[in-house]
């Protein structure tokens, strides 16, 4: 700002007053405030400066003071740095401070920091005791680490870590039962606390402002971060105060909620209301699972898993094709650790059931393995041939245990487990070599299952042989009732003839 040398507005005043004025303009802050001492200074020195009102007592420019500070704790339990000089009625925050007395005279403050420091310590606000960890570093920063002020900082017994009341339920629940709300309050003796309240302190029963333990409310609202919950921004503008923690989840992170963080929270303290009604809901584990295997034509098995849910029964195979739905494959055959401890399968809205990781993680690697999930039929039941239900029996047994009425299909199923030795047919005219025997019995078991297989010897190994003796076996076991079909080049079918007459009496 430029002030004109003469003018009929300014006659009375002197250049160096203009000069004055324009320096005032152009350093007072956006505040409308005069931060700058010896700008202080010279409007003393003019002999116009007068305190708040003019023409009251003439302000007089005096020696320096010496300035000290020192930490205070107030009657709420506040912290602030109190700066302190004797004798002088208000300290001012200007660079360096400044101070004012009630004859009216003015003067620098001295201490030791730094000008710009010392402005700043002068303003130095109220601080809780939970802030002063993060005020010392910036104080180090501007003082020094040495600085005598960061050794004599005080200490502050701070009130009882609050038992939050976290409460379940539901907001909207006519038109939006899926919406559900976390309200979060902190309890102080009977004095309920919002957590979004900006205010340090609370009053007490008797009237007395008590200060806050802001460190347990934030550890308490991490916690509730922890397990996905945010804090609900309201819509309207006129809500100056969050009123409740709300969140939008998928059914799992509540179903997780419910059965895995509502038990720790209540073993720490925590006092938890579910709203009556509240949309979602965990049914306990399973603990009895009814398994029925049946034989049915062609050498299949159908395999049905029931378990009992508040007095309905449940397929529980359908319920393992949810669980896959929900995780990587990699998890359950052991490639990665992400799995979580439970899986957590809707059986209707709103309503879950817990299965656990660590139970079904077997039966769900042989699922996926012989590619069972493949195998449930409409009804719930898995239909797989004979060997491939003897290779999950085990991880089923895992975990349905075994049956009574199982018994005989389960040892049926269980033959198939190991090659049995077989006798060789009395119409077979030729010695076995140990290898061929071998062969005869693993051809046996194949048969046994209802599977194919494939005889890879080597060229001149007896390949034929071992399939006669096999041919030979079925028919005198009478599992052999119509002709056997060999297909084979016009080239070997010479040889055939040859060892079909050689080698069985027919």
């Amino acid at each position: 700002m430029h002030l004109p040398e003469s003018g009929l507005h300014f006659d009375w005043m002197s250049q160096q007053e203009r000069y004055l004025c324009a320096d005032i303009a152009h350093f007072r802050h956006t505040d409308g405030c005069l931060y700058h001492a010896d700008l202080l200074q010279r409007i003393v020195a003019s002999g116009r400066a007068y305190w708040q009102q003019p023409h009251t007592q003439e302000l007089i420019w005096s020696e320096a003071q010496p300035l000290d500070f020192r930490w205070e704790v107030t009657e709420n339990h506040f912290i602030q740095l109190k700066p302190v000089c004797e004798d002088v009625t208000q300290i001012l925050a200007t660079c360096p401070p400044s101070y004012l007395r009630t004859d009216g005279s003015m003067g620098l403050l001295q201490s030791d920091v730094a000008a710009q420091a010392a402005q700043w310590l002068v303003s130095f606000p109220l601080i809780e005791a939970a802030q002063l960890s993060w005020i010392l570093p910036k104080l180090a920063q501007r003082l020094g680490q040495d600085h005598p002020l960061l050794a004599k900082t005080p200490t502050l017994e701070t009130s009882r870590v609050p038992e939050p009341n976290v409460c379940l339920s539901i907001f909207g629940q006519a038109t939006k039962p899926k919406l559900g709300v976390v309200r979060v309050e902190f309890d102080y003796d009977g004095i309920r606390v919002n957590p979004t309240d900006p205010s340090p302190t609370y009053k007490s029963l008797d009237g007395k402002l008590i200060y806050r333990h802001t460190d347990a409310e934030q550890s308490a609202l991490q916690e509730l971060n922890r397990w996905g919950l945010r804090a609900y921004a309201p819509v309207s503008s006129q809500w100056k105060v969050l009123q409740h923690f709300q969140m939008h989840l998928p059914a799992g992170d509540w179903f997780r909620l419910l059965a895995e963080a509502l038990p720790l929270w209540r073993n720490a303290g925590w006092q938890i209301e579910v709203a009556k009604g509240f949309y979602y809901r965990v049914i306990d584990t399973i603990d009895d699972i009814d398994l029925t295997i049946s034989e049915q034509s062609n050498r299949y098995f159908s395999v049905a898993m029931q378990v009992e849910v508040e007095g309905q029964k449940i397929a529980l195979l359908p319920l393992l094709q949810g669980a896959l739905q929900q995780t990587d494959i990699a998890d359950w055959l052991g490639i990665s650790q992400t799995i979580p401890d439970n899986i957590y399968v809707q059986l209707a809205p709103g309503q879950a059931i817990a299965l656990s990781s660590a139970t079904l993680r077997p039966l769900v690697q042989q699922f996926l393995e012989l590619q069972l999930p493949n195998s449930i039929d409409k009804h719930g039941q898995l239909n797989l041939p004979a060997h491939r239900l003897a290779a999950a029996l085990p991880a089923i047994e895992s975990l349905a245990g075994r049956s009574e009425k199982n018994s005989k299909i389960e040892k049926k199923l269980q033959a198939l487990q190991t090659i049995p030795e077989v006798v060789l047919p009395t119409k077979l005219q030729a010695t076995l070599r140990p290898y061929q025997r071998e062969g005869l019995r693993w051809m046996q078991f194949l048969y046994q299952a209802g599977v194919g297989g494939l005889l890879a010897d080597d060229m001149g190994l007896g390949k034929t042989l071992q399939v006669l003796a096999h041919l030979l076996a079925l028919k005198e076991q009478n599992k052999l009732t119509q002709p056997a079909l060999v297909l084979a080049p016009t080239s070997v079918i010479f040889n055939w003839k040859a060892e079909i007459k050689r080698f069985a009496l027919l």
